[in-house]
């Protein structure tokens, strides 16, 4: 270095000089530093000038030496330079970053790190050695670096989710403004960023300790996986998206409360068409008529959350109104006549007028033993068959019933009107017969007419030449699909359907067949013993299920019990079988809206899947990296809610929403 090996006491530089063999080492291991190292007296006159220094102002140590560095071309004097020097001479170190020039003109960023030099033998103060390094690409990264921050803040505050970032300890450490409005909306709290950031995640959401949600958080840190769930808070629902990572997770939260309410819009009103469903197929082929008004009432307590429910019929001789069917928390046993007369009025208003009356207070009408505030109730008249049967009255507390409410009840009415009619009709039906009995009427054909459905054409025409050998059965008519089958079910006294038919199921000939011979019957035949289809069988009005493993004297047996009335099986195993295919229809119900929930991304990652792409190829594909793509696919396994990506193929093939086409075919 020069200036290096001089004897002069007062030259810092003499202090590293070759006279010592280590100090001359040092000098040596300076000379080749390719940083800049400058030493300089007392006064900051310049005593020392390596070649790292000459490469990066562009001055050789001749043109320096000697001279003040104040003075210096490549060293302009500015407040940074006059700080360095007021640092050095009350602290005796410094560091700082300041503007230099080049001997070309050219600015460029210096950091400078200096340290004041003493005499060993008394620790005087001779000089300073300032280390000098061009730190201009650092600074470039760093503002880059700034700006793409600063960018992203601007991309994470503009997005509609709340998006809130904690660190390893989970304390808040970033929220978005929309974090912070939402935070404030369900605290009732007047909280800023500034109050919330570096506070723990129990004191920014207040329930977080112990909670769902912190066992969600817990687990995605834990594993190291996405987590997304659902989060009721109140009357609001929220989507929770939380993304971990080493030293920090992300939380990104949507309201979904107007589509949970849409939901549960749809829900209910599948459940009144489940039910009305129900009650109008047996309203025509149950005998008990009871049984059904009292499923009825069940049904619209539990689907409504009413509080009370009655079938209540008018008894036109006394003019009064008897209890037929009760439930929910209601006083009246069945049977019971209403004892106040100012219900007559009300309920003779709903029979006459044939339309939904609505009522806000129920407390006037006598329906209402201990009648509250804000009680409501609605009336429909159900109508009979030839007069009005008597009305149906649906109570609720703390409620008020809508238009939806009334046509539910207002069709339940009529389910309840059509039993009431055909209860009525069968009567007087009874009465004709008892002055004619049937059997007793010469010429009348009593033998049986026949519907053999089956798709094995070898097996068909076995049973239906088997079946024509009896004495007692007159037609067996043939057909190997639905569609010829539905041109053959005029004046059918009992069908044997195969379940399992070219063109469909064959429980779905039930209903044209009932149309057609209304006092048919029909018993399905299965390949197996299956649950599931005898349950989808029974609740299409089929009498009874046989398998093909049946034989065929059973066969005939089954025919001629079900021609005479009598049941094949016990009422509890045909409410099991009931219950059943209500379950399928819901589980049904809730994975097409699982599969409704996916996004267009996630039904693209599905299709990748099916094809048999794997996670690399199918991220290439998509454009997106396999990270992303692994997250889509964990998404969607939680949707879904199965545990491998062939669960979720299956469960999507079940649906019809991908296919998986032939090996070299596309899907």
């Amino acid at each position: 270095m020069p200036g290096i090996g001089s004897t002069d006491p007062d030259d810092p530089a003499a202090e590293l000089g070759s006279a010592d063999p280590a100090r001359g080492y040092l000098a040596g291991l300076i000379d080749i530093l390719d940083a800049a190292v400058v030493a300089t007296d007392r006064e900051f006159t310049v005593t020392g000038w390596n070649p790292g220094a000459e490469r990066m102002y562009g001055c050789s140590a001749a043109e320096v030496l000697g001279h003040p560095v104040r003075a210096l071309a490549v060293l302009p004097g500015d407040l940074s330079l006059a700080r360095l020097e007021r640092e050095l001479t009350e602290r005796g170190r410094s560091r700082i970053e300041l503007v230099a020039r080049r001997r070309d003109g050219v600015h460029f960023d210096v950091e400078v790190t200096a340290g004041a030099i003493r005499a060993q033998s008394n620790g005087e103060l001779i000089g300073y050695l300032a280390i000098h390094r061009d730190v201009t690409q650092r600074g470039r990264e760093e503002a880059r670096l700034r700006a793409s921050e600063h960018r992203t803040e601007a991309v994470v505050e503009g997005v509609t989710e709340a998006f809130c970032v904690f660190d390893e300890h989970r304390r808040c450490a970033y929220l978005n403004a929309r974090a912070v409005l939402l935070l404030n909306d369900l605290t009732g709290r007047s909280l800023a960023r500034a109050d919330l950031v570096g506070q723990a995640v129990a004191d920014v959401f207040p329930g977080f300790a112990g909670s769902e949600v912190e066992a969600h958080v817990v687990t995605a840190g834990h594993n190291q996986q996405t987590v997304v769930f659902e989060l009721p808070l109140g009357h609001r629902w929220f989507h929770v998206h939380v993304s971990p990572s080493p030293r920090e997770t992300t939380v990104a939260i949507h309201e979904i409360t107007e589509r949970k309410l849409v939901e549960a819009d749809r829900h209910r009103r599948t459940q009144q068409q489940s039910a009305l469903a129900d009650l109008a197929r047996r309203a025509a082929i149950d005998d008990d008529i009871q049984d059904l008004r009292t499923d009825a009432v069940d049904a619209i307590v539990g689907i409504l959350g009413a509080d009370r429910a009655l079938v209540v019929e008018h008894e036109r001789a006394d003019d009064r109104y008897r209890v037929r069917a009760a439930a929910g928390r209601a006083p009246e046993a069945i049977g019971q006549v209403l004892g106040p007369t100012a219900a007559g009025p009300l309920l003779a208003r709903a029979m006459a007028q044939g339309d939904t009356v609505l009522y806000e207070d129920a407390a006037e009408t006598g329906l209402v033993a201990a009648p509250r505030e804000g009680t409501g109730w609605v009336v429909v008249g159900v109508p009979g068959l030839d007069t009005p049967f008597g009305a149906l009255a649906v109570l609720a507390c703390q409620r008020r019933f809508g238009p939806d409410e009334a046509d539910f009840l207002r069709a339940a009415a009529s389910v309840l009107a059509t039993a009431a009619a055909r209860a009525q009709g069968e009567r007087a039906l009874d009465e004709v017969r008892a002055a004619v009995p049937a059997l007793d009427r010469p010429g009348v054909d009593k033998r049986l007419r026949l519907l053999l459905v089956e798709a094995h054409a070898a097996l068909r025409e076995a049973m239906g030449a088997a079946l024509e050998a009896e004495p007692d059965v007159g037609d067996v008519r043939q057909a190997g699909s639905l569609a010829e089958a539905r041109t053959m079910t005029d004046d059918v006294d009992v069908a044997l359907v195969d379940l399992l038919l070219p063109d469909g199921d064959g429980a779905e000939l039930i209903a044209d067949l009932r149309r057609r011979s209304p006092d048919a019957q029909a018993l399905i035949i299965s390949a197996r013993a299956d649950r599931a289809a005898a349950a989808s069988a029974v609740e299409h009005g089929a009498a009874g299920v046989l398998t093909e493993q049946t034989h065929l004297l059973d066969v005939i047996a089954a025919i001629r019990r079900v021609r005479c009335g009598e049941p094949l099986m016990p009422l509890a195993e045909v409410v099991d079988l009931l219950r059943l295919a209500g379950r399928r229809r819901e589980r049904e119900l809730d994975d097409r809206r699982a599969l409704d929930s996916l996004t267009a991304r996630e039904r693209e990652v599905l299709h990748l899947l099916a094809e048999g792409l794997g996670n690399r190829a199918a991220a290439a594909q998509l454009h997106v990296s396999p990270r992303t793509h692994r997250n889509h696919v964990a998404n969607i396994l939680a949707k879904l809610g199965v545990h491998s990506q062939l669960q979720a193929l299956l469960f999507a093939l079940r649906y019809g929403v991908i296919e998986i086409g032939q090996p070299g075919e596309p899907a």
